[in-house]
């Protein structure tokens, strides 16, 4: 047994951090659980599926690391994979991610890891009659990815506000539909039934308006006044807490795959029909659509407390964050957000 002297000095040491805590540390997970969605706004995680690039990170960081990757629909199935633990990390609505971490405050303690891509989410319509937001009846239906938890439905609610004065917001609430992005588009399309309208983002909205009678009612820069975040990727606490390592490879990947996709058009492009198993699109249709100026991929997130403020001001959520980095890991606090 050491004396006690020896048993002092190794108390001290270890106080003052030049020793580590006895006991092993704690275990990394094995399998790495994420969860991507339809739409070119999450191409960089079809890059990083299609070309490995966590697989690789982790190897290069000494981890022995499986990773699972599963194609979500909706905001709301999103949150529900993380919150039961079906996945690790999320990429979905932002303002899914902000009613988690309202929610889970002092609980599971959902935050963002970081934005991924800046790119317009448009209103479109097929119906003849309908030329502002005015003209809707409750004949008409609006395709989008949550009633009233997506970034369109909060979205469409700010507008409507403006358009239809304060305490107005959920006017047009009981025409929305969840639908996945491509079910939307084909319901709006098809002609038959009540959905005549679709609030989505590229490429789906592109190939809309190139549809005959189709035209754009609203735009996302129109409600927030310029580019905007509007999917975020988040996770919990516990998972950014006891896996730091495996955390900073995933942020890493996420970060190549963005430089990838601004780089190379083309092979991103390939990288996501493929993952999305989309048998329509072409891949010089989608690199037209990603030269277009309003379409850029980064980390750093834009207007996401314009949107947690509102959502805040009409009693969606109890907390309004001081600044965005409330609702962010601290990984990316240095960059530019808002």
């Amino acid at each position: 047994m050491p004396s006690r002297t020896t048993r002092l000095l190794l108390f001290v040491l270890l106080s003052a951090g030049v020793l580590p805590p006895a006991g092993p540390a704690a275990a990394e997970v094995k399998e790495l659980k994420l969860i991507n969605s339809f739409g070119l706004s999450f191409l960089p995680f079809s890059v990083m599926q299609d070309r490995k690039l966590v697989e690789k990170h982790a190897a290069a960081a000494g981890l022995d690391l499986t990773v699972k990757w599963n194609t979500g629909g909706t905001g709301g199935l999103g949150n529900d994979a993380l919150l039961s633990g079906a996945v690790d990390m999320v990429a979905t609505g932002g303002t899914v991610m902000i009613a988690l971490w309202d929610k889970t405050r002092g609980t599971m303690n959902v935050k963002g890891v970081s934005a991924f891509s800046a790119v317009p989410f448009n209103l479109t319509t097929r119906n003849p009659d309908i030329k502002s937001l005015k003209d809707y009846t409750e004949k008409s239906k609006i395709a989008v990815a949550g009633a009233l938890i997506s970034p369109q439905a909060v979205m469409l609610q700010m507008q409507a506000e403006k358009v239809f004065g304060a305490g107005n917001h959920t006017k047009l609430d009981s025409l929305t539909i969840t639908m996945t992005n491509p079910d939307g588009m084909v319901a709006m399309l098809s002609g038959h039934g009540a959905i005549d309208s679709h609030f989505t983002n590229p490429p789906f909205l592109y190939q809309e308006l190139k549809e005959p009678g189709v035209r754009q009612i609203l735009t996302s820069a129109d409600v927030l006044g310029g580019p905007s975040t509007l999917n975020l990727f988040f996770t919990t606490a516990k998972f950014h807490d006891e896996n730091p390592k495996t955390y900073g490879v995933v942020l890493a990947a996420l970060k190549e795959a963005i430089e990838f996709s601004n780089r190379e058009k083309a092979a991103a492009s390939d990288s996501y029909l493929r993952m999305m198993n989309d048998k329509k699109s072409k891949v010089n249709e989608l690199v037209e659509i990603l030269s277009k100026p309003e379409i850029s991929f980064g980390l750093a997130p834009q207007k996401t407390k314009m949107l947690a403020d509102f959502m805040q001001k009409v009693g969606r959520i109890k907390n309004k964050p001081d600044s965005w980095k409330d609702m962010f890991f601290p990984e990316i606090h240095n960059l530019e957000g808002s």
